[in-house]
């Protein structure tokens, strides 16, 4: 059956007559069904590093390949991590963080009153103290991983 768009999205325009569908349909209901397939650039962590200190602007999507078993195990080393420059972060996120020193990683979010902390999930990577005054580089919206 071919639905008028107009009266799918506004309710606008003539309803579809349901009692005679139209058998020469696209077979599309409205834009939103169409699949519109998007690249996302996959990115090595040296790349990243290096994007990072020569203050080159990350782009608003890409993937990164988890380097560590730093936060296993949540990500295990070998995850292809999703990430996004577009999302606002919110506590409990994974997150590619830059630490104060300088130090690109991938560590979950926690909001205290000083602000973003950075932790590791694995606790052979765990700092002594909570790591304060990190950057939100990007924002983990996916994980193609086995087992997770």
């Amino acid at each position: 059956m071919r639905i008028p768009p107009l009266w799918l999205e506004l309710s606008q325009g003539d309803e579809p007559d349901w009692e005679n569908p139209i058998t020469e349909s696209s077979g599309l209901a409205h834009d939103l069904s169409q699949l519109r397939p998007q690249t996302v650039p996959s990115i090595t962590w040296e790349q990243l590093k290096m994007m990072v200190q020569e203050g080159v602007a990350l782009p608003a999507s890409f993937s990164i390949t988890m380097p560590d078993d730093s936060m296993e195990p949540r990500v295990k080393r070998g995850a292809t991590i999703f990430c996004s420059t577009q999302v606002e972060p919110e506590a409990g996120d994974g997150a590619i963080v830059r630490y104060p020193s300088g130090a690109v990683l991938f560590r979950q979010l926690r909001l205290s009153s000083a602000g973003w902390e950075a932790h590791a999930f694995n606790e052979n990577y765990r700092d002594s103290e909570p790591v304060r005054g990190i950057e939100v580089l990007a924002v983990k919206v996916g994980i193609n991983a086995r087992g997770l």
